[in-house]
C-alpha cells in the first residue's frame, strides 16, 4: 500500500512573516489589501512583494536541518483566480532560484488580466528540485514553504473591468462611457477577459461619482447598459446557442448571460423564452433596455 503522505522536513513558518503586496504603478506603490479599484482586462498587472523581514536564506536552511537544500531550492508564485480552486484557473508567473533573489528588492511580477476572473489569490512557495538532507530524500517539487494571499479585481464598477481615456483626444464623441464587447466564440470564456468599459475622462464628476457609490440612479443606468450590451451581443449571434439549462463555468459569460435573462424574465412576471426575448431586443429594442433598467435598479435595492 501506498503511504497516504510523505513526511519531509520543511522550513520553520514562523520565521518567514507574511509578505506584502503591492501594486505597481510607475514609482508608485498600493497595497493591494484592498483589491483593485479600476482593473483593466486589457493590460497586464506588476505587482511586488516585500522580503526584506525575512532571515537571511542560508541561516533559515541550516536552522531547519536542510542545510544541504538550500543550493536545491527556488521561489515560485502560483497564481489562482476564479470563484474555486476547481472551476478557476492556475498557473506559473514566477519562478527563481532561491540563490538569486534579493530579499531586500523583494520579487516583481506581471499577471496578464485576461486569464483573470474576479479574484486572484497569489501561493508564494519555496520549493526543491530532489536532493538528500540528513534522514531524508527530498522529491523534486517538494514544498518547504507556502504563502497565500488573496485579493478581489471587482473594485468600484460593479465587476467590470474599466478604463479611463479622453473621448475628445481619441475623437469618440461626448459620450459618458463605452462599452465594449470582445470576440465571442465561447459561452464559457471569461465574462470579464471578453470586456471592456471605458470611461470618458472628459467628465471626470462622473467618474467621481461612480466611484463614491453615492448616485444609485447612476449607478444603475451604468450597469443596465453593460448588461444590454453584453446581452444584444451574445441574443443577435446566431452561432451563440445560449440556453436556460445548460450549465456554464463559473464567471462565464454564459453564466452571467443566462442569470441576467433569468431575472429579466422573472421581473416581467412572464415565462419569456430565450427565442421570445431575441424578438424584443430586435423589434422592441427599448422595452429590452428598459427591463435591464429595471433589473439593475431592483438589484441594487435589495
Amino acid at each position: 500500500m501506498r503511504p497516504v503522505a510523505y513526511p519531509y522536513p520543511v522550513l520553520q513558518a514562523s520565521a518567514l512573516p507574511e509578505p506584502e503586496w503591492f501594486l505597481e504603478e510607475g514609482d508608485a506603490l498600493h497595497p493591494l489589501r484592498d483589491g483593485i479599484k479600476a482593473w483593466d482586462a486589457e493590460l497586464p498587472l506588476a505587482l511586488c512583494a516585500t522580503l526584506a523581514g525575512w532571515p537571511d536564506f542560508i541561516e533559515l536552511f541550516e536552522s531547519s536541518g536542510l542545510k544541504e537544500a538550500h543550493p536545491h531550492a527556488a521561489l515560485s508564485v502560483l497564481a489562482e483566480t476564479g470563484h474555486s480552486p476547481i472551476t478557476g484557473h492556475r498557473f506559473m508567473v514566477f519562478r527563481e532560484s532561491l540563490q538569486e533573489i534579493d530579499r531586500h528588492k523583494g520579487i516583481s511580477l506581471e499577471l496578464d488580466s485576461t486569464l483573470l476572473i474576479e479574484r486572484v489569490t497569489l501561493h508564494l512557495l519555496i520549493t526543491v528540485s530532489a536532493c538528500s538532507v540528513p534522514g531524508f530524500r527530498l522529491r523534486d517539487g517538494s514544498i518547504l514553504f507556502r504563502h497565500g494571499f488573496s485579493f478581489p479585481l471587482e473594485g468600484s464598477f460593479a465587476n467590470f473591468p474599466v478604463r479611463p481615456v479622453s473621448f475628445s483626444e481619441h475623437k469618440q464623441g461626448s459620450g459618458l462611457w463605452l462599452v465594449d464587447v470582445g470576440l465571442i466564440t465561447d459561452l464559457n470564456q471569461s465574462l470579464l477577459g471578453s470586456l471592456l468599459v471605458y470611461l470618458n475622462s472628459d467628465h471626470k464628476d462622473v467618474i467621481e461619482r461612480l466611484i463614491a457609490g453615492d448616485d444609485h440612479s447612476l449607478e444603475c443606468l451604468f450597469q443596465a447598459d453593460i448588461v444590454s450590451t453584453v446581452l444584444q451581443v451574445i441574443l443577435t449571434d446566431d452561432e451563440l446557442e445560449l440556453d436556460f439549462g445548460q450549465t456554464y463555468a463559473d464567471g462565464a459569460i454564459g453564466a452571467a448571460a443566462v442569470a441576467w435573462l433569468t431575472a429579466l424574465r422573472d421581473d416581467s412576471g412572464t415565462a419569456l423564452s430565450i427565442k421570445m426575448l431575441r424578438e424584443e431586443l430586435c423589434r422592441r429594442p427599448g422595452v429590452f433596455r428598459s427591463r435591464c433598467q429595471a433589473f439593475t435598479l431592483a438589484g441594487g435595492e435589495e
